[in-house]
């Protein structure tokens, strides 16, 4: 899976209310992601490439979150969004 890295605030009002890193697709769709092992409200395994073009490898859980087993910079991370609708 490829997209930009992003950070938004989730749970909004609730004693969970935090940034959660998601995969920014296009479109206005978003795809909530956890990485296992992290903790989860300091996400410091997928912090580095926020705001980044990235690849992505792992599995929708039950919660559809998407368990990233494997994260790495896109080969054409250089690229705008605009040139990538081109």
């Amino acid at each position: 899976m490829e997209g930009i890295l992003v950070f938004l605030n989730s749970f909004a009002g609730s004693k969970s209310e935090s940034l959660q890193p998601y995969l920014y697709l296009g479109g206005g769709e978003t795809v909530r992601l956890f990485k296992n092992g992290d903790n989860p409200f300091e996400h410091e395994s997928l912090r580095p490439f926020d705001g980044q073009r990235v690849v992505l490898t792992g599995n929708h859980n039950e919660n559809q979150v998407f368990e990233v087993e494997s994260i790495s910079k896109a080969d054409h991370a250089d690229k705008t969004e605009s040139e990538d609708t081109v």
